[in-house]
């Protein structure tokens, strides 16, 4: 299979991140039906937020112009072509938006990224809500701009967290088990109901369902 237009850009992106010492994460969801960040990279307290796509559009964008109140600074990667009136109009709204640009040349034998527009710093970014959601698991569970929808999910996160409090007290129940696990849920209320339904219907991994008098309890899966 052919590789991805998107993903043979992204890979340049991060490869040029990593060698300027950022810390870079792939396919990034903050919130369980939000958008998606192609890549995260991280430098000290500071967070960069870029979106690739194989050419210039309004849809990239509109998808870095998302990110404007999460990260210092939001860049789009594209490849690199020839300059063109439509590509000089499309730069003005860049830097109105004060988003960056990235080119990229995907030649075999001269592979570059080219900052074309630098993306100003934005000093009064949120940053915490997307650095919360950063996890080694990020760097490497799937490649930036695959078209596969491939991503580590807030729901996977909260899986893992839940079969590991499991483990440790086989038998809690879901009272005990919303004082003790961290979920991606904004009430407990919610997570306690979802959760619930989840497990009995096996798409939690690794945990089963009992019920034990009025009480729910969940056990490792033997």
């Amino acid at each position: 299979m052919p590789t991805e237009p998107e993903t043979v850009i992204a890979k340049h992106i991060v490869n040029w991140l990593v060698s300027q010492k950022w810390d870079v994460y792939q396919e990034v969801q903050i919130r369980t039906y939000g958008p998606v960040a192609d890549i995260v990279a991280v430098i000290g307290n500071l967070v960069w937020v870029i979106e690739c796509k194989k050419s210039l559009s309004l849809n990239v964008m509109e998808q870095a112009y998302h990110w404007r109140r999460y990260a210092n600074f939001i860049s789009i990667a594209v490849e690199r072509r020839k300059g063109s009136a439509s590509r000089f109009f499309a730069e003005q709204v860049l830097r109105k938006f004060k988003i960056g640009m990235l080119a990229v040349s995907t030649k075999p034998q001269a592979t570059s990224v080219h900052e074309m527009l630098e993306a100003p710093l934005n000093r009064k970014a949120t940053t915490i809500s997307i650095k919360e959601k950063l996890l080694p698991v990020h760097k490497t569970f799937a490649d930036a701009g695959n078209s596969e929808g491939k991503r580590w999910t807030p729901f996977q996160q909260t899986s893992i967290n839940i079969l590991h409090e499991v483990k440790k007290r086989p038998g809690i129940t879901m009272t005990e088990l919303m004082d003790k696990v961290k979920h991606h849920y904004s009430a407990s209320s919610t997570a306690r109901s979802c959760i619930s339904q989840w497990a009995q219907k096996g798409v939690i991994k690794g945990v089963c369902v009992k019920r034990e008098g009025r009480l729910i309890k969940l056990y490792p899966t033997e």
